[in-house]
């Protein structure tokens, strides 16, 4: 890819993130908060595509700042995409956790009801529905991600579950039989690359972003982390309170069929987890 590419942020979690692409003169950063509209419009007048990654992301951080939530994850979407003049293209990051809890899990396709059991994953499916009053749109729902990037989070499940059999040798799980999806973080930028490089070719609309293999329980990613840190132990306790009762499969056929294909498997998450985690300090990286 050869775009010129800006980035509009407030940096409050990280401010060194984007360090390695000073270099670049492509890349442009601008310091601000994106919910500042009239700003934000201004810049969209000089690109072609939108891509809101701003966000309150995950449960328990949009229970805790839930008018922050609002604005941002749902007003700012609304007010983008009413101003946002019709030769723009936007995509999308929206999430599976719309998908909620499948009692049959049956393959959720892209066409499956929702069901969001969290402030979080109602904030997302209703940016959605703004999304789709256009006709240039992508919608991505993403699976849980995992793998090392420069502001990742550990308090995303494998990221969490490396960390414990890390730093302490074992973890306590309170139910392993529930199903999610799951994404290399490195693959979840490249399904967003392969959208721009074919935007147009692809038809616009819902799509899963996922590996078709990872459709996997708690257990088997226990299992998984085991056999890489053969002296990982993992203890299910019933006894632990657990608020997210997510628990879905998901099908990835409708991004498949354009020709993308995620490349990173579960190990190679974590061996590369296992070096970071001897390298950073884990509790800088969290969004809680």
């Amino acid at each position: 890819m050869n775009h010129e590419v800006t980035v509009i942020d407030d940096f409050r979690y990280c401010s060194e993130s984007l360090l390695s692409l000073c270099s670049n003169t492509k890349f442009h950063v601008l310091k601000a908060d994106a919910r500042d509209i009239e700003f934000v419009n201004r810049e969209i007048r000089n690109h072609d595509i939108i891509i809101p990654f701003s966000a309150m992301v995950g449960k328990p951080l949009c229970d805790k700042y839930n008018s922050e939530c609002q604005s941002i994850n749902i007003d700012f979407i609304e007010k983008i995409t009413c101003e946002l003049p019709d030769n723009k293209w936007i995509i999308y990051p929206s999430t599976q956790s719309c998908y909620g809890c499948s009692d049959s899990l049956k393959l959720c396709s892209e066409n499956h009801a929702v069901n969001p059991l969290s402030f979080y994953a109602k904030s997302k499916y209703l940016a959605e529905q703004f999304i789709m009053q256009r006709d240039r749109y992508y919608i991505c729902r993403f699976a849980t991600l995992f793998g090392v990037s420069p502001r990742m989070r550990t308090d995303l499940l494998i990221n969490d579950l490396v960390a414990q059999a890390v730093y302490k040798g074992y973890a306590l799980v309170n139910d392993i039989s529930l199903y999610r999806n799951y994404l290399h973080v490195t693959d979840g930028a490249r399904a967003i690359g392969h959208i721009i490089d074919n935007l147009g070719d692809i038809r616009s609309g819902i799509y899963n972003i996922g590996n078709q293999s990872l459709n996997c329980t708690v257990g088997e990613i226990c299992e998984g982390i085991s056999s890489v840190i053969p002296s990982f132990k993992y203890v299910v306790d019933n006894s632990i309170i657990s608020n997210d009762r997510r628990n879905y499969k998901v099908s990835m056929k409708k991004i498949y069929a354009t020709g993308w294909r995620p490349t990173k498997s579960l190990n190679d998450g974590i061996n590369e987890l296992i070096k970071a985690y001897n390298m950073i300090h884990i509790f800088n990286y969290s969004n809680l």
